[in-house]
Formats: structure tokens, sequence, C-alpha cells
């Protein structure tokens, strides 16, 4: 009976293991300084990463002085990673966006185990990356072995404890981590990402985003000439601040765009 009784509560503790998670969470800052909380929950085969911001879609004031535009709902904008593809979802236009992509051969990263320096109470090592577009350059912690990270930041061979987007598009750093039998948020999201019934693959996501910011600036355009109102000097720089709208930049968005 004492054997059978061990036994039993060998496997609670394991089933309870099993459906333990950890949760990380950071501090997400965009490029208009804006912050909100942003929760990375995972397990050893997969991640969701949710960014807390609760702000309702319209007008913003950017960084530069000038008026931007947030697109927000209740899901807002999260990423699912499993073993081979991160699923990136996002609103933009009142459009949802939704995308997958194959991280095989895109997280190359350089750690230079010389650079060092102490966050908080982890001692970290700098790593680098591009992808996709942009550049970051990452914190990460040996004394826990973790190899998911913020965004599509996974395979360090530690916690990632702080993310700057050397562009200064983004800065993430972490501000708890714990475990949690706690999972209803995290099969919330992904089992939203895997009932999407179109996923566009990378490929397709630059194509499509090329496709829609080129011909909302033809249309532009054409209504500006209908007014008969001129180009000025910030067309150009306009360009500049769609493409960086986006986490992922499709390759030649802003040649594109510069044609117009």
């Amino acid at each position: 009976m004492k054997k059978l009784l061990i036994f039993a509560h060998l496997l609670i503790t394991f089933y309870q293991f099993g459906q333990s998670m950890m949760i990380a969470e950071y501090s997400h800052t965009d490029n208009n300084d804006f912050s909100c909380k942003s929760y990375l929950y995972a397990n050893e085969k997969e991640c969701v990463y949710k960014i807390g911001d609760t702000r309702p879609s319209g007008e913003i004031n950017t960084r530069d002085g000038s008026v931007g535009f947030i697109n927000n709902d209740e899901i807002s904008e999260f990423f699912f990673t499993n073993i081979n593809k991160s699923y990136h979802r996002f609103l933009n236009s009142n459009l949802e966006w939704f995308y997958s992509d194959d991280l095989t051969q895109k997280l190359n990263w350089n750690i230079d185990n010389s650079i060092k320096k102490k966050i908080g109470r982890y001692n970290c090592t700098q790593a680098k990356l591009k992808i996709n577009g942009r550049n970051y350059t990452v914190w990460f912690s040996y004394d826990l072995p973790f190899k998911f990270g913020p965004l599509k930041l996974h395979n360090l061979p530690g916690l990632v404890v702080e993310v700057i987007e050397d562009n200064q598009y983004l800065k993430i750093s972490l501000t708890n981590f714990y475990k949690t039998k706690k999972t209803t948020d995290f099969f919330k999201l992904k089992n939203y990402a895997l009932s999407k019934k179109r996923v566009s693959n990378y490929s397709e996501y630059e194509n499509d985003v090329t496709k829609f910011q080129v011909g909302s600036k033809t249309k532009s355009f054409a209504a500006l000439k209908l007014a008969k109102i001129e180009e000025g000097p910030g067309f150009q720089y306009l360009n500049e601040v769609v493409v960086d709208n986006y986490l992922d930049i499709p390759i030649d968005l802003l040649e594109k765009l510069k044609k117009v």
C-alpha cells in the first residue's frame, strides 16, 4: 500500500511538473518611449510572447513631435513559437496580419563571452543578431538555461535579460522570472494561432506588406494631385516612418516606396 501511495505521488508530481510553465515578465519600450509589460510563457517545446499594450486604437504623439497612429484590439500583438517556426500577429490599418517565419537558418547568434555586465542580480553576456532587417544587441545569463526569448530571439544558452534594437526601435528589459501552473493565457494565444485558416509564410508577408504600402502611397499621392497639393521635403522621411512601423522589414520595401 505504501509503495502504491509513493508511486501515485510520483505520478502526480510528474504530471504537475509537466503542466508547469516558466514566465518571464519584461518591460517593453517602443520607439516612441511608450512602455508596457510583456510576458514570455514557455515550456520545453514552445512559447508565447505577448505584448501587453492595452491602448485603444487612435492617434498618438511620436517622439519627433509628429502625429502617429496605433492599431490595437483585445488580443493585441503576440508571437507563438514552436520548435520549427515563429508566428507573429499584429494589426496595421485595422487589418490583422498573421504570418509564420522559419527561424532555422536565421538565428545565427554572435556570442562574445569576453563582454559581460551585471544587470540586476544576473551576470550577463553579450550576443548580437541580425534578423529580418533589424540588428539586436542582447544580454543573456548563463545562470538560467532557458532557450526561448522575447519576439523571435530564441536559442541562446541562457535567459534573455535585456534586448536593445540598434536603431532604438525597441528596448526590452527583464523584470521577473518564475514558474507557474496557470497556463490559460498561453493556451488561449497558442490555440488562436493554430486556428488560423490562412497563415502567410515570410516571403508572402514581405510581398503583401510591400504591395499594401506601395498601394497606400500611390493612392495618397493621387489624392494630393487631385487636390493640387505639391509634395514637400517630408515625403522622403515618411517612407522611413512607414518602414519603421514593422518589426520585420521587407527587404525591398523602402526602395519601392522611393520609386512611387
